[in-house]
This record gives structure tokens, sequence and C-alpha cells, in this order.
């Protein structure tokens, strides 16, 4: 994933980077942690510019996920959706 942090550099934000799995249910990726059941914020920090940040090795159990990058400029833990991307993508069985 990347960013172009723009104007907003340096002003604290919510980070999340989710993956919903349509037979695994919701998904999170946080910092110092790694993937996590549910939907929690990767981490409250300053925003700042990001170029191929990778949060994904590894392989993915047979599914259609959507994965979910957003950034949040009221850090306060709860997703807004105010700043969000998203890709689909189908992982089909061997």
């Amino acid at each position: 994933m990347s960013l172009d942090a723009e104007a907003g550099e340096g002003q604290n934000v919510d980070w999340w980077v989710c993956a919903y799995g349509e037979q695994s249910g919701w998904w999170s990726w946080v910092y110092t942690k790694g993937w996590v059941s549910g939907v929690e914020v990767c981490v409250q920090a300053p925003l700042l510019a990001l170029s191929n940040f990778t949060v994904l090795e590894g392989t993915l159990s047979p599914d259609t996920y959507t994965f979910f990058f957003a950034v949040d400029d009221n850090a306060d833990g709860n997703p807004d959706g105010r700043y969000m991307d998203s890709v689909q993508v189908n992982i089909a069985a061997p």
C-alpha cells in the first residue's frame, strides 16, 4: 500500500488496515501484533507519506477477501471511513 500525506503530514491519525473474508470474517493488521481477528485500529500515529509498505506476507486460505486501507483524521479508535480505499482478491483452492 502507499499514501501521499499532502498537507496533513504530521497530524495525529488512526491508521486502519483490515480485511474481510466471506468465509473467514474480519481481520485487522495491528502494529506490533500482526493480523488479529476483528476490527481494530492498526496504530494511532502522525500522518506520513508511505510507499511500498507490505502488510501481508504468507498464504491465505481460499476465500474472497476485501482488503481495506483507511486513515481517520479523528484519532479516536473508531473508523469513520473518510479516507479509504479497498481491493477485492479471490483466492482459489489449489
